[in-house]
């Protein structure tokens, strides 16, 4: 039907651009059809271009947001494993401290004939 100049009703109400295009491209006489410049030209190709101008601009802007959060938090992430290590080494210390200490000074405490209270601890 296309080929006729006959599109669904539906589609000349709602995109009277759309259809103008389709009937144009769809004559039977190429002659009559338009070149690719007039469809460049056409509101239908402009505004598409100037839309997806748009989008791309867009998209552009949360990719260079994106990039930025994305540095910000491996930058956080860097400062956290640096924190890690500092933790980890004192750890260390503290058990190489613990373990070198002479035995004499390691308290010994015999539970089942000692009773102790709150403030013991």
């Amino acid at each position: 039907d296309c080929r006729r100049g006959v599109l669904p009703e539906k589609l000349v109400q709602m995109h009277p651009d759309v259809s103008k295009t389709v009937r144009d491209c769809t004559q039977c006489d190429e002659a009559k059809r338009p070149t690719a410049k007039d469809l460049l030209k056409s509101p239908l190709v402009s505004q598409t271009t100037e839309v997806g101008v748009v989008h791309v601009a867009t998209l552009r802007e949360k990719l260079e947001l994106q990039g930025k959060q994305i540095a910000e938090q491996q930058s956080e992430l860097e400062e956290k494993d640096r924190i890690i290590e500092e933790l980890r080494t004192k750890m260390q210390a503290l058990e190489q401290k613990t373990f070198d200490r002479p035995v004499e000074d390691i308290k010994v405490v015999d539970f089942e004939s000692t009773s102790y209270s709150d403030a013991d601890y």
